[in-house]
């Protein structure tokens, strides 16, 4: 059963066309298109366009990316070529469908010229797809018809239809699902191994979750393992206030009695000694604190690792869901995970992702420079070798969110990577945020100096900088 006017419209109106760019066309078969567009709210997704046989339709195709075998051949058909090179790159500006009639148009607008390209679902032997300039003089079609004039370098005229006697009206469906569904399961239906390919994708996406997470969890265990309660720092700390009276400024060290150790205690000269037991409680605060946060951090990875795994048990031979279910569930899961990808697509540097934060990377003075003016805010923070020329580290500000220890220490390693101090053993590197770097009047491209600033000691770690870079191939994160 062909589809009517009032289906046409419905197809329509359920398509995200107005604002996509076409990106990829293929031909398959002399009858069919597949359009590769991408859209700013809906991101990627495929047409098929089927004209001049039993089963012509046009859709929205569900699920992953349809591949056909044809698609990855080397030889376009004819029509092909010309989509390749006139259509592809051009943005869906408006649909407009002729008033109970099976034919509408696309109008594209690219950077230098404008095209329209018109879909008629007629019978067989008046279906066609044909692509004209703004004054209708065809620039190349699907079926070449030289009778009635629908050749290239010919006016393609839109003939007059008579209003139907018959009053049409859109076929029952299941209302669970939209109409370009149903239309595609009619025609394609379940393609084979899809349900099977879904649980394999869904469970690959948590299978790359977990591995992320286990990478942090070994991170802050390591960190763990190098951090004291600061009890030391504590026991110092009271020794010296309970011999106040023997602690005098000028004092390098003293040499104290704590039960039957005798101890020697470090001293600034510069201070007093009351300063001295107070640096001693805060060093013991400090290293309390960090302690009790990774004790914390550790605590909520492993409660997202057991999540994860509880959401992979539910996709392990799962019979009880839906293909359409499966597809839904796939197509939210690849939209959060190429968001990120897609928002850094064209930055400068390298782009990598913590499992946290989102790092960019500007490794020679106008990588910085293009980072500095194009891809950061005010909030953003920035990392930076000192006394050591360098590339620029940017951690992007998440709202309400502190960077935490361990994003420091992965993009201060990443400083050390992309500088000069990538041989030393330790550096340090500033730290401050993006609306505290002043330029430098007359200075070199991509020259700030930072305000605000912190300076952290960095030691050098290759299995932090490993672990980062076998991430992002685990992510599917490029560079």
């Amino acid at each position: 059963m062909p589809l009517n006017h009032k289906e046409i419209t419905l197809l329509l109106s359920e398509l995200p066309l107005c604002g996509s760019k076409i990106q990829k066309v293929y031909q398959l078969e002399v009858h069919t298109l597949i359009f590769e567009l991408y859209h700013p709210d809906e991101h990627f997704w495929q047409l098929y366009v089927e004209v001049g046989t039993q089963e012509a339709r046009f859709h929205r195709i569900s699920g992953p990316r349809y591949v056909h075998k044809t698609m990855n051949k080397g030889a376009k058909q004819r029509f092909n070529q010309y989509l390749s090179s006139h259509i592809e790159g051009m943005i869906i500006e408006k649909v407009v469908q002729e008033e109970m009639d099976r034919l509408f148009t696309f109008h594209l607008t690219g950077h230098e010229e404008s095209l329209l390209l018109f879909f008629r679902f007629y019978s067989a032997s008046k279906s066609n797809v044909i692509v004209t300039n703004s004054d209708l003089v065809i620039e190349d079609l699907l079926f070449r018809r030289p009778k009635v004039n629908e050749i290239s370098g010919k006016t393609f005229t839109i003939e007059d239809r008579f209003k139907p006697s018959t009053i049409f009206t859109v076929r029952e469906y299941p209302q669970n699902m939209s109409f370009n569904e149903y239309i595609e399961s009619l025609f394609m239906g379940e393609r084979k191994g899809e349900t099977e390919d879904l649980l394999d994708l869904i469970h690959s996406h948590y299978e790359k979750q977990k591995v992320a997470l286990m990478n942090e969890k070994e991170h802050i265990r390591i960190s763990l393992q190098s951090t004291s309660n600061g009890l030391e720092y504590k026991n110092i700390a009271d020794l010296l206030s309970s011999n106040a009276h023997l602690v005098k400024k000028g004092m390098n060290f003293i040499t104290l009695t704590d039960g039957e150790d005798t101890i020697q205690i470090p001293l600034n000269p510069l201070i007093t000694c009351g300063e001295n037991i107070s640096s001693y409680y805060t060093k013991y605060h400090k290293e309390k604190n960090k302690r009790e946060y990774l004790e914390e951090s550790l605590n909520i990875v492993e409660k997202k690792i057991l999540a994860v795994d509880e959401k992979m048990k539910q996709f392990e031979g799962s019979s009880i869901l839906s293909l359409k279910d499966l597809r839904v569930i796939y197509s939210s899961l690849e939209k959060s995970t190429s968001k990120r990808e897609l928002k850094y697509s064209s930055a400068p540097g390298l782009y990598i992702y913590n499992g946290k934060f989102d790092i960019l990377i500007g490794r020679n003075a106008q990588e910085n420079e293009d980072l500095l003016k194009k891809f950061t805010k005010g909030n953003d923070y920035w990392m930076h070798t000192r006394d050591v020329s360098g590339g620029y580290i940017f951690i992007k500000y998440i709202k309400d969110k502190s960077v935490d220890l361990e994003t420091i220490l992965d993009a201060g390693n990443l400083a050390i990577l992309f500088s000069k101090a990538k041989t030393y053993e330790k550096a340090d590197i500033y730290f401050t945020q993006v609306k505290y770097l002043k330029r430098v009047k007359g200075g070199k491209k991509g020259v700030v100096l930072p305000t605000n600033e912190k300076t952290y000691t960095i030691v050098r770690d290759e299995k932090r900088i490993a672990n980062l870079y076998e991430m992002q191939s685990v992510l599917g994160v490029s560079e």
